[in-house]
């Protein structure tokens, strides 16, 4: 049988181990991960093996030459530049005329891989996914099935909330021959982003084949961590050059350790290494071919390539440390830091936790490096959460982290890319953007930089309005001292999800942008003033002369806010001093994005009451489509429909719903914009806040929470459908399950902590409840399974 190995990889995420040596030659127990995969190959019948490669091929080639060692036959394929994973399958058209396999070179795994091409050729199918069941899976494509075992959905890289299984894409494919018609020629193309979603789109069937072997991806630090403990603890049974000479303690030939060594397993020594007295070797610590460990010399839990030099008294703690390097004496690394190869530490070094040393560094005789000086590293490479890039301000947000984040964001847009910045009044928000506009010029990158402290809404409405600004950054200062960083596209909308990872893997692999000119800065006076007469409308003069408070929290003056309207206003400093009657209430909040809003009766709104005042000033204007959640109720979807307006349900994602409306200036996440429009409705036509909200309040959406840990969430996603497949509907977000024309429920994981959102649907609230009860039950049964 006929596979194919996709070994073009540069492992940008494990730079620096991979600065000179391709992701596919990464060692595992003292074994490059792509051996591993040969090995198993032909096991299963795959004798005729095809390899593409790309980044420092020769390494590959020369390691592995024709394949007679292993007993099979190697073919290489050499991208003429990197073509993804179809366009590197597609060079080799002319060579499988038959069904085979495609798997990747810089993962490790023990799948049975002959039974999984007897599956694909029981299917009619053209392409059949390997699926494997993950407790984390944002960082691989998610897939759902039905119960034929064929793909009904893929979501590449997700958040929580889109994750509606935890069945992912391990990157292993069966396919026959056909699968080169819908590749295109000499350009790249990637199976899982390109082509399959071609094939849901157009109705051509996957099958996904569940395999339950080992299979663990080692694209980060820890993940490459948690390969080798994995085969030490036995978690699989792949083939190790090592023999186990006691329990736990595995070592290959030539290996010298002196007398008085503390062996405490599980370890792993490679060939001709010398381990010299009074050596402490701790727990899951690997050590590559020809090194040498000096006396009193102390590792634990860290991994060590070949040739690498400890002098006497080295400590090593949780670290990696590539080929060649050396350690004089008492020089120490600490928890989760790298050092590449070649790497020189002088005498009575200290490399403080997280830190990474480039290939070919000679750090002078005791130096501390603690801080970003020769650049540092965070074990977990996540920044953005549910909203923008939030810390504690000049704790976790300090100036060194703006410093690295602006380099390495301007390494990730086009260098005559022009941005513009701004903040709130916050002193440390001012500082922190100036800081980044400064920066930024260093890389050649022009910026408009919005003279006036605002809020969010109307810095949004500057991306979208100035027509020389491709990108934009806000930065936001709260009264708990959170700082949060807030990037924009030149609509107006946040970043995307992608763009968001590519930023976090440049921050990682530390891909910041140098440059010999510098930007220029051109300020934005105006744009407060170009917000509000985008917003503002001509008011009419109403019949009758409410009276309304207002309570403003943001930094936008109450009198620009009120400027031209006809309605009397009362500005209160909190509800506690509203003594005297008013026909309603509105509180804007610090961020310029929150409008809450109180009855003629004292009534604060709900959510779904809000979105009934959202619908109203839709049907008053003749050109605003209306745009729900998909958790809005069946009342308030007929509300809008019966105003013969066109109504799209979204997800609750903010950039989603900015896109479906077509402009940043959307009611939900613009305190002003909504009140204005609002008040220009009702200077139309006049009528009390309670009688538009209770003309639509005739169904009920109560929302619940069932905890659930981060790493079952997918599995319980999974398990919710499979169980109750008969009742699901396609949505926008989570799973909806229908269960009459009156009752549905939504269920959607919730993006950063620890616990799935319930919106349970019915005419009556206990109905609602009791719906919402089961599935909250299901939710925790599913979790003990």
């Amino acid at each position: 049988m006929k596979a194919v190995i996709l070994a073009g990889g540069e492992g940008k995420r494990l730079l620096p181990l991979t600065s000179h040596l391709p992701k596919p030659m990464v060692p595992i127990l003292n074994k490059p991960v792509l051996e591993y995969t040969l090995e198993l190959l032909k096991v299963h019948g795959y004798t005729e093996i095809y390899i593409t490669v790309q980044y420092l091929s020769q390494m590959i080639k020369r390691h592995f030459e024709d394949g007679s060692k292993w007993g099979v036959n190697i073919h290489f394929a050499e991208d003429p530049f990197p073509l993804g994973t179809a366009g590197s399958v597609k060079m080799l058209e002319s060579y499988l005329k038959e069904p085979f396999l495609v798997v990747s070179g810089d993962a490790l795994m023990n799948f049975n891989l002959s039974k999984g091409m007897s599956f694909h050729q029981s299917k009619d199918t053209i392409a059949t996914i390997v699926t494997k069941s993950f407790k984390h899976p944002l960082e691989y494509g998610v897939v759902q099935t039905d119960k034929e075992h064929l793909i009904t959905d893929l979501t590449e890289k997700p958040r929580w909330n889109e994750v509606k299984s935890d069945e992912v894409n391990t990157g292993i494919y069966y396919f026959n021959p056909d699968i080169f018609r819908f590749i295109p020629e000499d350009q790249p193309s990637d199976f899982s982003q390109d082509i399959f979603p071609i094939f849901l789109k157009k109705g051509i069937r996957i099958s996904a084949y569940k395999e339950t072997g080992y299979w663990r991806d080692i694209g980060t630090f820890a993940q490459y961590e948690e390969a080798q403990r994995d085969l030490l603890q036995k978690k699989t049974s792949l083939k190790l050059k090592g023999i186990e000479v006691a329990s736990g303690i595995w070592l290959e030939d030539g290996v010298f350790i002196s007398e008085r060594v503390k062996l405490n397993g599980p370890i792993y020594i490679g060939k001709d290494t010398h381990v010299e007295e009074n050596c402490s070797i701790g727990p899951f610590t690997v050590i590559g071919n020809s090194s040498y460990i000096g006396e009193q010399s102390f590792l634990e839990k860290s991994i060590v390539w070949d040739h690498v030099h400890l002098q006497s008294c080295c400590h090593v703690q949780q670290a990696l440390i590539a080929n060649h390097a050396i350690l004089s004496h008492s020089s120490k690394v600490m928890e989760r830091s790298v050092l590449g190869e070649h790497v020189h530490l002088e005498q009575h070094v200290l490399i403080k936790e997280n830190k990474r040393i480039w290939p070919n560094k000679v750090i002078e005789a005791e130096t501390i490096v603690h801080d970003s000086v020769l650049t540092s590293l965070s074990w977990s490479s996540k920044l953005f959460g549910k909203n923008g890039i939030k810390g504690i301000a000049n704790m976790t947000i300090t100036p060194d982290f703006i410093t690295k984040l602006s380099l390495t964001y301007a390494g990730c847009i086009e260098k005559n890319a022009t941005i513009l910045i701004g903040s709130d009044e916050d002193d440390f928000a001012l500082i922190m953007k100036e800081l980044m506009k400064q920066v930024l010029r260093t890389t050649g990158i022009d910026i408009v930089d919005s003279t006036e402290p605002m809020t969010k809404p109307i810095f949004r409405f500057g991306c979208y309005h100035h027509q020389n600004v491709q990108y934009g950054i806000f930065l936001f200062k709260n009264e708990r001292n959170e700082m949060t960083i807030h990037f924009y596209d030149q609509n107006g909308y946040p970043i995307d999800h992608s763009f968001e990872r590519k930023i976090e893997n440049g921050y990682a692999t530390e891909n910041i942008r140098r440059s010999q000119k510098f930007g220029e800065v051109t300020p934005y006076y105006h744009l407060i003033a170009d917000y509000f007469s985008a917003v503002k409308k001509e008011p009419m003069l109403p019949s009758n002369t409410p009276t309304y408070g207002i309570i403003n929290h943001s930094i936008i003056p109450t009198r620009k806010i009120l400027s031209h309207q006809r309605f009397s206003f009362i500005e209160f400093k909190s509800v506690k001093d509203i003594k005297m009657k008013v026909d309603g209430i509105f509180i804007f909040d610090r961020t310029g994005e929150v409008l809450k809003i109180m009855d003629e009766h004292g009534e604060l709104l709900t959510e779904d009451q809000l979105l009934s005042l959202y619908i109203y000033t839709c049907r008053q204007d003749q050109n605003q489509d209306i745009y729900l959640p998909v958790t809005s109720s069946n009342h308030l979807q007929s509300y809008a429909v019966n105003s013969g307006k066109t109504i799209q349900l979204v997800s609750q994602n903010v950039r989603e719903q900015m896109e479906a409306a077509g402009s940043p200036l959307y009611w939900k996440y613009d305190g002003i914009f909504f009140f204005l429009k609002l008040m220009s409705t009702l200077q139309q036509q006049f009528t009390s806040i309670s009688s538009i909200h209770q003309s639509a309040q005739t169904s009920h959406v109560l929302r619940e929470y069932a905890p659930c840990p981060i790493e079952k969430k997918g599995t319980v996603m999974r398990k919710l459908l499979e169980e109750h497949e008969e009742w699901y509907s396609d949505t926008a977000e989570g799973l909806k399950f229908v269960h009459s024309s009156k009752n549905w429920t939504v269920i959607s994981p919730d993006i950063e902590k620890p616990f799935l959102n319930i919106y349970s649907h019915a005419d009556e609230w206990v109905d609602a409840k009791q719906t919402a009860e089961y599935y909250i039950k299901k939710i925790m049964q599913y979790q003990k399974k």
